[in-house]
């Protein structure tokens, strides 16, 4: 009875003790954060009740953001100490969610590796180190299910389109309000954040952005199906595809705005400052059944190609080149290959250049 006592009091003064440490950590990072926001801003900023201080650099007239909707933004992520734009990890997509969580923009190359934190091509530029092989444009955030930090959700929600703001943001501020979510930060963070556009209805939203594409560059041309479209650019010969063949392709995998995610083409590559010591070689894919195209690798192992891409294969002869475009459900829908992060967004058309290169290629080396 009596060692259950001392071990009963032992646990409630370590846990008052704990609690003490945290709120004191929490108290000096506020004041510190009041001090610096006083010295150097004044009176000027705006301030939240969960204690985030705010900025606004322009004030838009456009759409208001709406929790469950989606935001395109531009954003950059600075430290507290020197306002300098800070660097992460690169993150996958959420693991539970469909939605690419707040740092899903973190870009290109090997998971893991260490990234600027902007979207912004200005910025890159100021920090000299723009690439032409990360993606600058619109980057895409989901508003609600615990898709974005606690306070950066808190303060999109008061923005509009055209709205540019930057925001301050304690540690306790950085998880994503769901239950076992830590902080992303153990201090204040700095992160401007500029409202581009707000949609309700992605899919539409995407079948809108083709047509317009379609309308700017191919006039007249008919959908194939819904959300699906292919431009004949150098006519093939013999029969159309079909499952059992075999076939060389080379390819140029693009946003709607062009920017080049992929591809096997080595003067492309030279041209738009994109080339490395990688082997630029056709792909060897095969036709299986329910029209889907297997890539097969050097070990012989096969990689089934997103939808829209093998439904265009289906539609090809040999030495075909063709432009097709077609929406996310036909692509990496919210974002499931990691290969890509960074390099386009969650819900992205996409746009393939194919050039059916040779066709039945194991007769011919018999």
């Amino acid at each position: 009875m009596y060692k259950c006592l001392l071990f009963t009091i032992f646990v409630l003064c370590a846990f008052s003790c704990a609690r003490e440490v945290n709120e004191n950590a929490r108290i000096q990072e506020e004041r510190l954060l009041h001090a610096r926001i006083q010295t150097k801003y004044l009176d000027t900023l705006h301030k939240t009740e969960s204690g985030i201080y705010y900025m606004i650099q322009a004030k838009g007239s456009g759409k208001a953001v709406e929790k469950e909707c989606y935001v395109y933004v531009r954003s950059s992520t600075f430290d507290f100490f020197n306002e300098e734009c800070m660097w992460g990890q690169e993150t996958p997509a959420y693991p539970t969610y469909d939605y690419y969580d707040y740092y899903g923009y973190s870009y290109g190359g090997g998971s893991g590796e260490t990234k600027l934190l902007t979207s912004d091509e200005r910025v890159a530029k100021q920090l000299g180190y723009f690439s032409h092989a990360t993606y600058y444009g619109p980057h895409l955030w989901f508003v609600g299910w615990n898709s974005l930090m606690e306070g950066i959700e808190e303060v999109v929600l008061m923005m509009r389109e055209g709205d540019k703001r930057r925001i301050w943001i304690p540690s306790w501020l950085t998880s994503f309000g769901f239950s076992g979510s830590t902080n992303k930060y153990a201090v204040t963070t700095i992160h401007d954040v500029e409202v581009l556009r707000v949609v309700s209805d992605i899919e539409k939203f995407q079948i809108d952005s083709l047509e317009s594409y379609r309308d700017r560059y191919y006039p007249g041309l008919d959908s194939l199906s819904y959300g699906f479209y292919k431009k004949t650019l150098v006519e093939g010969t013999g029969d159309t595809l079909k499952e059992g063949n075999r076939v060389n392709i080379s390819y140029i995998t693009r946003l709607l705005d062009h920017f080049i995610v992929d591809l096997n083409i080595a003067d492309t590559a030279k041209k738009y400052n994109m080339y490395n010591s990688s082997a630029y070689i056709p792909l060897a894919g095969e036709c299986k059944e329910d029209e889907t195209v297997e890539i097969i690798g050097d070990d012989g192992n096969a990689t089934p190609m997103v939808a829209g891409f093998s439904k265009a294969i289906f539609t090809m002869k040999h030495g075909e080149e063709a432009v097709v475009f077609f929406y996310s459900e036909l692509g990496y829908g919210a974002g499931n290959s990691n290969d890509y992060l960074g390099k386009m967004q969650p819900y992205s058309p996409l746009l393939f250049y194919i050039k059916v290169e040779r066709t039945n290629w194991e007769d011919d080396d018999v």
